[in-house]
């Protein structure tokens, strides 16, 4: 297990220490504790500067990467809550072949559902992370048709899906 995002979490801790350096410079600009001469003033009002533009922009940075985290976020409630009252059908059997591309990833999904409801399913609902990028679906060796709203997926179907039917697709995605 590592993290999502290492860039990210070295940009808040250069935040911190930047803004910690920052204030400590401030700190001796205005208690002046011991005298100082101009030369070590300019070069602390410069330090103290460069750290506290250092530190705003990672501050900009991480307040930027969260709000787009929570607007993200919202975007999947607000898309599920749109395809509540459908029916989908449940996952019965699943089988994920997973390939590493560096930071990116590639996955085979073999999937067999189940009809569990009292009525037919003339398309397939289905929830998927909303940064992964499908690149095709199929059933039977028939690449099925499909639209994405954000983390939905609607797969249409050749024939209804009965109840107590099953149905076996295969989803690519990266």
């Amino acid at each position: 297990v590592g993290f999502d995002d290492p860039g990210f979490i070295a940009c808040i801790r250069f935040q911190f220490l930047s803004l910690g350096i920052a204030f400590i410079m401030a700190t001796i600009l205005l208690f002046n504790r011991l005298p100082q001469s101009k030369v070590h003033m300019t070069v602390t009002t410069v330090l103290l500067v460069i750290f506290l533009t250092a530190g705003s922009l990672c501050a900009l940075r991480t307040y930027s990467v969260n709000e787009s985290r929570i607007k993200d976020k919202k975007t999947v409630l607000a898309t599920s809550r749109k395809y509540e009252d459908e029916q989908f059908a449940s996952i019965t059997k699943a089988s994920v072949q997973l390939e590493h591309k560096g930071e990116n990833i590639s996955a085979r999904v073999d999937l067999t559902i189940e009809n569990e409801n009292d009525s037919a399913l003339d398309r397939y609902l289905f929830s998927l992370n909303p940064s992964l990028e499908v690149s095709k679906i199929s059933s039977a060796g028939k690449d099925l048709r499909f639209e994405r709203d954000f983390n939905i997926i609607n797969i249409s179907t050749e024939k209804s899906l009965a109840p107590g039917e099953t149905d076996s697709l295969e989803i690519v995605y990266e």
